[in-house]
């Protein structure tokens, strides 16, 4: 009779360490991101939203967020990356710095609703852009085009860390001679 109540008492001990340790352990393998607030993200959305949007994960990549995992629009994106880009002098540059601040962008375009349309916008005219370059059709873009991606690269700036900033003066510096964009088979109208 002991016995059984030692048995039946370690059996209690260990379920209510259990459960407890449960609510206090870090985050399960499939979501190591710990949000501080008992959320916990994974890998492929590693950013913790609050506010109103407490408890959801957003993606690292500002492009998934900026077109709501639109999966067409980011292949035709992806393949320009792979092809286009990466063929370019600048492309894989560029690449690696959009990756390298990837997760601040997001940060900064989910922090400012205005920001986040205007760059949606600008977002989706590229897709089209990349779209038309990967059927290798003749691509431009307007001066006023050009405009409101140095108007948001300022945008995002006034809310970046030091060496978000220092990218962005160095890209918008690239960005504003002719010849980088052309690089990537784009032409530059009035």
């Amino acid at each position: 009779m002991i016995m059984k109540l030692q048995k039946i008492s370690l059996i209690g001990i260990v379920f209510i360490f259990t459960i407890c340790s449960s609510l206090f352990a870090a985050c399960p393998p499939d979501y190591p991101i710990d949000c501080g607030n008992g959320y916990c993200c994974p890998l492929s959305h590693p950013i913790c939203l609050y506010g109103a949007d407490e408890g959801l994960c957003a993606s690292g990549c500002p492009l998934s967020l900026l077109l709501n995992g639109d999966e067409t629009k980011l292949d035709v994106l992806r393949k320009t990356r792979d092809t286009k880009m990466t063929s370019a002098a600048l492309g894989k540059p560029l690449i690696s710095l959009y990756y390298e601040h990837a997760a601040e962008l997001s940060e900064i375009l989910l922090s400012d609703e205005v920001l986040f349309d205007k760059v949606t916008e600008v977002a989706n005219e590229i897709a089209e852009k990349a779209l038309s370059l990967n059927n290798n059709e003749e691509v431009s873009m307007d001066q006023e085009f050009l405009n409101s991606i140095l108007e948001i690269a300022d945008a995002i700036s006034a809310n970046a860390n030091p060496a978000l900033k220092k990218t962005i003066k160095q890209l918008k510096s690239l960005f504003i001679t002719r010849g980088t964009i052309e690089q990537l088979g784009i032409k530059i109208t009035k």
